[in-house]
């Protein structure tokens, strides 16, 4: 169960994530889209349109993720919108890996550097595949280390599918 304060702080480090990389909006805004992104960006809307992709020279799910803004408009802004709202949620993935293998002050202290880390800031609007992929293996390593920590190896098993 998570508590109101641990709730609350994945909540602040989230949005405190999110007001950094959307302050960059005015400058990937104008950005055309280039190489890999545009590959993603066509996936997502063969998949939204209801076809399924047969060439997967990359990560299809990727592709599939961007599907969702797809459906909705061909706007790659929101595209880029998606991507930022996405790859900003390894910001309180982080702290929770963190507080799960150490203690609250190394997550606090590891979710706060990965907000303002330039890589990262810089690119989290990209349609590329790389934050999503951050995002999972994120999800797996928190699945994997709290399934030690509990007992629960069935936590561990499918962080390590991950």
């Amino acid at each position: 169960m998570v508590s109101m304060k641990m709730f609350y702080t994945l909540a602040a480090l989230y949005l405190v994530g999110l007001l950094v990389r959307l302050a960059l909006a005015p400058w990937w805004a104008s950005l055309p889209l280039g190489g890999d992104e545009s590959w993603y960006w066509c996936t997502g809307g063969q998949v939204a349109s209801g076809q399924l992709p047969c060439n997967f020279a990359h990560p299809p799910l990727w592709g599939y993720l961007l599907a969702i803004p797809r459906m909705f408009t061909d706007y790659t802004h929101l595209g880029r919108l998606f991507a930022v709202f996405f790859s900003t949620l390894a910001v309180p993935l982080l702290y929770v890996l963190g507080r799960i293998v150490f203690d609250n002050k190394v997550g606090l202290i590891a979710a706060s550097i990965l907000i303002v880390y330039p890589n990262h800031v810089a690119y989290s609007h990209y349609l590329w595949a790389e934050p999503a992929f951050m995002v999972i293996a994120l999800i797996a390593c928190c699945l994997f280390f709290y399934g030690l920590r509990c007992g629960d190896y069935s936590f561990a098993l499918c962080g390590s599918l991950g």
